[in-house]
């Protein structure tokens, strides 16, 4: 119910979405469906031994068939990689770390332009929780 009432301050429509929220709190991997669905897990919570991060980032994997999954976990300010640090980036096509006003693609596998985006840095507000503005790119410069 959260992510949902979280979706509604989006200026959309989600009366017709075909949504399921299953609230847990690990073996996330058991709710996966394998059917080209978009799947949500906010968040990924480690209280300790955060190496097995990877292990249940791998075990969601096995179960995607052609689905996505986004996974958000928990990180320190300022730190580069979320809780588990490099063991989480051996699965992701994607990982993008977010501070206030801040984004870095720390690891990108597929590049659609052929550029490298590894390392890109975005500044942005954000308003009502769901609205970003003033996105600028970081350049070396800055």
């Amino acid at each position: 119910m959260e992510l949902r009432n979280r979706l509604e301050q989006f200026d959309c429509d989600i009366s017709s979405w075909h949504f399921h929220a299953y609230e847990r709190i690990h073996d996330f991997h058991d709710v996966v469906p394998r059917d080209g669905t978009i799947v949500l897990i906010d968040y990924l919570e480690v209280l300790d031994d955060f190496y097995r991060v990877g292990a249940s980032i791998q075990k969601i994997y096995e179960r995607l068939g052609s689905s996505i999954a986004m996974i958000a976990i928990q990180k320190k300010r300022n730190a580069d990689l979320g809780r588990g640090a490099e063991f989480a980036l051996e699965r992701p096509r994607l990982y993008l770390s977010m501070d206030p006003g801040r984004l870095q693609v720390q690891k990108a596998k597929n590049w659609v332009s052929g550029a490298n985006p590894n390392g890109l840095k975005w500044t942005f507000c954000i308003h009502r929780g769901c609205r970003f503005t003033n996105i600028e790119q970081i350049t070396e410069e800055d």
